[in-house]
């Protein structure tokens, strides 16, 4: 099932400068892990451990399973539903508020992805070579801030770096 991402990142990474080798590598290594090495693009849990949850923006009930994890890098919580939306509306016109299993279709997990890994500067870590960076901006919002499963992304990171060319796209 995973080559089913391959139109998408062929058709997005490039459009999105995300061409290097240590560019892709780092977007791959934080999505794989995120989406569970490609196999989903929906939060395995159910979300009710979200459910109430303020800094979330999850308000309303039943915000927790509607806004569990969705996308390419597992956007979680009303309020970066609404994050995504603001980022992304110009370019793909989805409220992902109103509709988040939107971010599960695997063009538009892979293309809000890269718009933000554009808006939230990942690159100029990934060409420092900091995954710690990367991954901290893509999982907790800071790139000061370890991720959850730093240790998964940068083994992926690392395994990235062996398989591809210098200049991927």
């Amino acid at each position: 099932l995973r080559d089913r991402f391959l139109p998408a990142f062929n058709e997005f990474l490039p459009k999105y400068g995300i061409v290097t080798r240590k560019r892709v590598a780092a977007f791959l290594a934080n999505g794989g892990k995120e989406t569970d090495y490609l196999r989903t693009t929906t939060e395995y849990a159910s979300g009710a451990d979200y459910e109430g949850r303020a800094g979330l923006g999850n308000t309303q009930k039943g915000d927790g399973k509607k806004f569990k994890g969705h996308g390419f890098f597992q956007t979680t919580g009303r309020y970066n539903h609404r994050l995504v939306t603001k980022a992304t509306f110009a370019r793909l016109g989805i409220d992902f508020e109103k509709e988040p299993l939107r971010l599960t279709e695997i063009p538009i997990a892979v293309e809000s992805a890269c718009i933000f890994w554009e808006q939230n500067d990942c690159e100029k870590y990934a060409d420092a070579g900091d995954i710690f960076g990367v991954s901290g901006k893509v999982n907790r919002g800071n790139a000061k801030k370890k991720a959850l499963g730093y240790d998964e992304r940068l083994a992926l990171y690392n395994k990235c770096l062996t398989l591809l060319p210098e200049k991927v796209f």
